[in-house]
């Protein structure tokens, strides 16, 4: 049961992201140690006269006009995750996800969830190779080419804009493919990895994490009905199994089938405590948006994992006979 942080505050009030009682503002940094807690913020209003409220600030959409691809959204990944990242684990886990591939200079390689382009520079910077990162979030796609350019990168780690839903591969054109989180969103996951096991060259890999049902009943548990709304998707949550099944009738023989639940979401906590410890400053009312719409994502991913019902999972699968897996 969630318990009570109490607060004692003017009406005065500082910059948010939400109100208490009697309209009181109170400090985003307290409602965020609350949230993270599992506690409830109640407002204690000192008698004092409330101050004159000051004109709403006008949404700049940008934070630097000269940067305009640092916005509100970009930066808040990059504060949770890291410089450049929008996922989840930094440089360590997206080459924890390339392993299998025994990646080498020669090979072609797409990533469909580039984001900021982090771990796909990561993969870059580590095996010489040419990675095309593409991402459905346009915003993020666009910053993400942004920093490969002043990277230095904008060559071997372009990131561009695709739509997953209606994906076309250039037949026999990819040695590998990467992707974080993707497929759990697609309705028409057959065509997709239909379009993927077209797309690669015969012995060509792909290895991906996702989210995952823990058996065919999960989909209806309140935890993950709850968790999808927010994700706004409309697609079936498979298991394991069934993503398994559904790759090997598009000829794509799965080499690894991993839970990586714990570590994942280790992860997550340990990127949200850091920024909750850290966090100090107001913030405008485009940030304060941005964080409460990806705080209330988080909080339901985690609630659907810790229901026992979620699973996290990392595959790998081959097209034909492919190069052995690397070891290191």
């Amino acid at each position: 049961m969630a318990g009570v942080l109490q607060a004692v505050l003017s009406r005065a009030g500082v910059a948010t992201l939400g109100a208490g009682a009697g309209g009181v503002r109170v400090p985003m940094k307290l409602r965020l140690k609350a949230w993270w807690e599992g506690n409830d913020v109640v407002v204690r209003v000192q008698d004092k006269p409330a101050a004159a409220p000051k004109p709403p600030r006008e949404g700049k959409g940008f934070r630097d006009p000269a940067r305009p691809w640092e916005t509100p959204k970009t930066l808040l990944h990059q504060a949770l995750w890291g410089s450049g990242f929008s996922h989840p684990g930094g440089p360590e886990f997206a080459l924890y996800i390339a392993k299998p591939l025994a990646l080498n200079a020669a090979m072609t390689v797409i990533d469909l969830s580039a984001g900021l382009g982090g771990g796909t520079r990561a993969v870059v910077e580590k095996f010489d190779v040419w990675v095309a990162g593409l991402d459905e979030d346009e915003q993020l796609a666009a910053a993400g080419m942004e920093i490969s350019n002043l990277a230095g990168m904008g060559k071997k780690a372009p990131i561009s804009r695709y739509e997953p839903q209606n994906f076309e591969f250039k037949p026999g054109s990819c040695d590998c493919l990467m992707a974080r989180e993707v497929f759990f969103r697609i309705i028409d996951k057959k065509r997709l990895f239909a379009q993927i096991a077209g797309g690669l060259k015969h012995g060509g890999q792909m290895v991906f994490t996702d989210y995952a049902a823990r058996d065919k009943k999960s989909a209806l548990h309140p935890a993950i009905v709850e968790w999808m709304k927010v994700e706004k998707s409309k697609a079936a949550l498979w298991t394991v199994e069934d993503i398994a099944v559904v790759l090997g009738g598009a000829k794509l023989e799965c080499r690894i089938k991993e839970d990586i639940t714990d570590q994942y979401r280790a992860m997550v906590f340990g990127a949200w405590s850091a920024y909750a410890k850290h966090v100090d400053r107001a913030i405008s009312p485009e940030e304060a948006t941005c964080l409460t719409d990806e705080m209330e994502l988080w909080a339901k991913r985690i609630a659907a994992i810790d229901s026992g019902e979620l699973r996290v999972c990392r595959v790998h699968a081959f097209k034909g006979r492919g190069t052995a897996m690397s070891n290191w």
